[in-house]
C-alpha cells in the first residue's frame, strides 16, 4: 500500500510539472495554439538515449520539411545521448520551437511518456491524437531503452490509462516506429486505448519511417486512412530505396475496435487446442518451427502458423487455425516488401503483419506477465508444447460405411470420448460418448471426416482417431457434336469444370462419354464449359449443371451440342477460289487504269 501511495504522488508531481511547463515555454502557446483545434496532433515519443542517437536528425528533418499548419501540430519530445538534453520541441516548416525543458527524463519511465501527453494533450489539443513511439523495440519487453531501462508493456499501459482518462476518450492511433513490436501480445495491451495500431514484426531500418510522406498526406484525414497512409508510405518508401538490396520490410495496421471480437474467436478455438496440445505436442512443434520468423527467432507470423497448424490434419487443430485466419483479415492491414536481396539475410515471404510469441526451446517466464499471457491459454498452451511427453493412451477403432449410413465402433482405455462426423469445415455430428462405444448416422453424398478424441479424467486429450469416408455418386456426362446437321468424328473435346480439366474424343455417332463423382467433381452449382475441336474450328458452349437436376438425380447428364453451318474444305477451297480470281481482276484493272 506504501509504494502505491508514493507511485501515486510522483505521478501526481510529474503532472503538475507538466502543467506549469506553460510558463517555462521559450515560446509562448498563443503563437501556436490555434482558436479552433486542428485536425490531428501527431506527438512523437523520441526516445534515443541509445545506439539510435545519430537516427535523430533525419527524421526530425523530414519532420521539418513539412512542419505544423492549421490543421496539424506536430510534437516531438526528444532526449538524446547528451546530459540534460530532454526537450520538447514544436515542429513548424524549416524549423523547431523549444517548448519545453524538463531536465534530464527517462524515457523508459511511465511517468515520463505520461509527462508528455499531459504536456501536448492540454497544450495543443486537437480533434485526433497519433502517439508514435520512435526507439528500439523489445517485443513483449518494452519500448523506449534509456540507459538499459525498457517502458514495459504495463508501464505503457498504465500511461495510455493515464491518456484516456486525460482525452475523454482512445487516442486515435498508436503507431511504433521501432523495430519487433508487431506481436499479438502489443496490440492486446493497447486495445483499451487506441482505435488503430501501427507496428512492424521485423527489424526497421534505423532511418525508420519516411515522415515527410505521411504528414504531407495525413491533414484532414480519418484515422483509419492516416493508419493506412503510414503503412503505405513506408512500403512505398521501401520499395524505392531498397529496390534491389537493404532490408526487407512489413508493416501493419491493426483495427483495435475489432481486436476484441478476434479475441473471443482466437480463446474460445484455442480452449480446444490446449485440450490436444500433449497428444500433438511433436507436431504442433514442428510446425513452429517451420512457420516464418524474422529478426527474433521467438516471434512467428501468427498467420503463418496457423496455415501450419492446419497441415497437421486434426479437425480442433484445423478449427481453430480456420477461425482465427478468418478473423484475423478482418481487422488487419499490411503491407510488405520482400527485398530481392536483403542486406541481413531476412525475407519476409510469408508475412502477415501480426506476430505471436512462439520459442522452439527455452519459455521465457517473464512472458508470463504480460496481459496477453495472464488473460488467456497461450503461455499455458507452449508449456504443454515445449515441456510435455506426449501422451498417448491406448485404444482401438472400427469405422465402416454402407448404404448411406457410418457406423462407428471404438474401445479406448480413456474416461469419455467425443465424436465428430465433419463435412469440409461443417460438423454434421457431434457427440459425447463412454470408453467404448457403438455410433452411427446416416449421411448423404460427400466426403466425410470421423475423428474420435478420447479424455482422462483431467479433460485432456490422450487418444485420437480419425477416418476418412468417399460417399461419392457416379454421374456419366454424356453428349453428341453435331456439326452442319451430321455427329462429327474424330472430334475433341475439353471439359472445364471448375478448377479441372477433362479431354474426352468423339469418334463415332455414338458421341462421348465421362463419368464425374458427385458432389467432389460435379454438383448442381457447377458450370460446364465444353469447348470442341474439330478440323480448324474451335467453339465452346456453356452450361449450369442446376439446368439438368433431375438427370443428376438419376446419374445421367445428356446433352445434344448442334452449332452453326460451317463450310466443308471442298466449300472453302471454292470460296478461297473466287476471292482470288477477284483479287487478281481488281489488280488488273488498277494497273490498267495507270497506264
Amino acid at each position: 500500500m506504501m509504494k502505491k501511495t508514493v507511485a501515486l504522488i510522483m505521478v501526481a508531481f510529474v503532472i503538475m510539472l507538466s502543467q506549469s511547463a506553460f510558463s517555462m515555454s521559450h515560446t509562448p502557446f498563443s503563437n501556436n495554439v490555434h482558436k479552433s483545434p486542428p485536425t490531428w496532433t501527431f506527438m512523437v515519443y523520441m526516445a534515443a538515449d541509445n545506439s539510435l542517437s545519430s537516427a535523430t536528425a533525419g527524421d526530425l528533418a523530414e519532420m521539418m520539411s513539412i512542419g505544423s499548419s492549421a490543421n496539424l501540430n506536430v510534437v516531438v519530445f526528444y532526449d538524446s545521448t547528451e546530459i540534460g538534453d530532454t526537450a520538447i520541441y514544436y515542429i513548424e516548416k524549416g524549423k523547431k520551437i523549444l517548448v519545453d525543458s524538463p531536465g534530464e527524463m527517462d524515457t523508459g519511465k511511465a511517468s515520463t511518456l505520461i509527462y508528455f501527453l499531459n504536456f501536448t494533450i492540454h497544450n495543443y489539443p486537437a480533434d485526433h491524437y497519433f502517439l508514435d513511439l520512435w526507439d528500439h523495440g523489445n517485443y513483449f519487453g518494452g519500448i523506449a531503452l534509456d540507459h538499459g531501462d525498457w517502458l514495459t508493456l504495463n508501464e505503457l499501459d498504465y500511461a495510455l490509462n493515464y491518456a484516456d482518462n486525460l482525452i475523454g476518450k482512445k487516442i486515435d492511433i498508436v503507431g511504433f516506429d521501432a523495430c519487433r513490436m508487431g506481436g499479438i501480445e502489443v496490440f492486446y495491451t493497447l486495445q483499451n486505448y487506441a482505435d488503430y495500431a501501427i507496428a512492424s514484426e521485423k527489424d526497421e531500418p534505423a532511418d525508420g519511417w519516411p515522415y515527410d510522406w505521411i504528414l504531407e498526406r495525413m491533414v484532414n484525414e480519418t484515422p483509419e486512412n492516416v493508419a493506412k497512409i503510414v503503412v503505405d508510405s513506408y512500403y512505398d518508401w521501401a520499395k524505392k530505396f531498397y529496390s534491389n538490396s537493404g532490408l526487407s520490410v512489413t508493416l501493419a495496421y491493426v483495427n483495435l475496435t475489432k481486436f476484441a471480437t478476434f479475441m473471443d474467436i482466437f480463446n474460445e478455438y484455442l480452449a480446444d487446442a490446449y485440450q490436444i496440445a500433449y497428444y500433438y505436442a511433436p507436431e504442433i512443434l514442428n510446425a513452429s518451427i517451420q512457420t516464418e520468423n524474422y529478426e527474433l527467432s521467438t516471434m512467428k507470423d501468427l498467420y503463418n502458423l496457423m496455415q501450419n497448424f492446419e497441415k497437421i490434419g486434426d479437425y480442433k487443430l484445423s478449427l481453430f487455425a480456420n477461425k482465427v485466419m478468418e478473423s484475423f483479415t478482418d481487422m488487419i492491414y499490411y503491407k510488405v516488401w520482400d527485398c530481392p536481396n536483403p542486406a541481413n539475410g531476412v525475407h519476409a515471404a510469408h508475412a502477415h503483419g501480426m506476430g505471436i510469441y512462439f520459442p522452439t526451446y527455452f519459455y521465457d517466464i517473464s512472458y508470463s506477465s504480460t496481459a496477453f499471457a495472464q488473460n488467456t491459454l497461450w503461455d499455458e498452451f507452449l508449456r504443454r508444447v515445449l515441456y510435455s511427453t506426449p501422451i498417448h493412451f491406448p485404444g482401438t477403432a472400427n469405422v465402416s460405411f454402407s448404404d448411406g449410413t457410418i457406423w462407428v465402433n471404438y474401445s479406448a482405455d480413456v474416461s469419455y470420448g467425443e465424436i465428430y462426423i465433419v463435412n469440409d469445415t461443417s460438423v454434421i455430428y457431434s457427440g459425447i460418448l463412454g470408453p467404448e462405444a457403438n455410433y452411427s448416422a446416416n449421411i448423404n453424398y460427400g466426403i466425410y471426416e470421423v475423428y474420435i478424441y478420447g479424455y482422462n479424467e483431467n479433460s485432456t486429450v490422450t487418444w485420437v482417431y480419425k477416418e476418412r469416408i468417399s460417399y461419392l455418386m457416379p454421374v456419366v456426362l454424356k453428349g453428341t457434336v453435331y456439326i452442319n446437321g451430321a455427329p462429327v468424328k474424330n472430334a475433341k473435346i475439353k471439359i472445364e469444370i471448375g478448377n479441372e480439366t477433362y479431354c474426352v474424343y468423339q469418334n463415332d455417332s455414338s458421341g462421348f462419354s465421362l463419368v464425374l463423382y458427385y458432389p467432389q467433381q460435379i454438383n448442381e452449382n457447377s458450370t460446364i464449359n465444353i469447348t470442341v475441336y474439330y478440323e480448324y474450328f474451335r467453339i465452346t458452349h456453356t452450361y449450369r449443371v442446376n439446368m439438368f437436376k433431375s438427370n443428376i438425380t438419376n446419374a445421367t447428364i445428356t446433352l445434344i451440342i448442334k452449332d452453326t453451318v460451317f463450310p466443308t474444305y471442298s466449300e472453302l477451297a471454292v470460296m478461297l477460289a473466287f476471292i482470288a480470281v477477284g483479287f487478281v481482276i481488281v489488280l488488273y484493272y488498277m494497273w490498267k487504269k495507270k497506264f
